[in-house]
C-alpha cells in the first residue's frame, strides 16, 4: 500500500508535465471559433498591423492571419509541453508562462479579428493601443496569479550536479 502511494504523486506529476501546454492549446481553439464565427463579415485583405494612432499599417488575408494565429498558438503550447516532459523548467515556471502567452497572444488575435469584422475595408479598421496594455496587463495579473496559487500544489526543482538535470524534490520547510 505504501509503494503505490509514492507512486501516485509521480503519476500526478508526469500528467501535469504532458499538460503544459494546454493554456496554449485552448487559446488557440478560442482564436479559431472567434475566426469561424466572425469569417463572413471579414475584408479581404484585413488590416493586422497599426501605428501608434491606430491607423492600418499592414493588411493580409483572414486565412494568412488565421494560419499565423494557429501556428504561434500551438507551437508554444507544444514547446511549453516538450520543456515541462524533459525537466528543462519546473512546472510551476512552465505553466506560467504558457498561462501568460495564451491569455497575451488569444487576447490581441481575438481583438484583432473583432476589430476588422464587418469593416468594409482594412483601411477603415482602427485598433486603439490599449488593446495592448490590455493584453499584457492580463497576462501579468494571470501569470502572478498562478505563482501564487501554484506555491504548494508543484514540486521544487534543483539541479542534480552530476547529470545536470533539474529533479523534483520535496519543498524545504520553512
Amino acid at each position: 500500500m505504501g509503494d503505490l502511494n509514492q507512486r501516485a504523486p509521480a503519476k500526478r506529476t508526469d500528467l501535469l508535465r504532458w499538460l503544459a501546454g494546454l493554456p496554449c492549446l485552448l487559446a488557440s481553439a478560442a482564436v479559431a471559433v472567434a475566426f469561424a464565427v466572425s469569417w463572413q463579415h471579414l475584408p479581404d485583405p484585413m488590416a493586422v498591423q497599426f501605428a501608434g494612432n491606430g491607423h492600418v499599417n499592414r493588411v493580409a488575408s483572414p486565412g494568412q492571419l488565421l494560419a499565423t494565429s494557429q501556428l504561434s498558438l500551438v507551437c508554444t503550447g507544444l514547446g511549453s509541453t516538450q520543456a515541462a516532459v524533459r525537466g528543462t523548467l519546473s512546472l510551476r515556471s512552465i505553466y506560467t508562462g504558457s498561462l501568460a502567452i495564451a491569455i497575451f497572444l488569444g487576447y490581441l488575435f481575438t481583438v484583432l479579428v473583432w476589430v476588422n469584422s464587418d469593416a468594409e475595408t482594412a483601411k477603415e479598421v482602427r485598433m486603439p493601443m490599449w488593446h495592448l496594455g490590455v493584453a499584457g496587463t492580463l497576462a501579468v495579473v494571470v501569470g502572478l496569479v498562478v505563482r501564487v496559487l501554484s506555491a504548494k500544489g508543484v514540486p521544487w526543482r534543483r539541479k542534480d550536479e552530476r547529470s545536470s538535470v533539474l529533479q523534483d524534490v520535496a519543498r524545504p520547510s520553512p
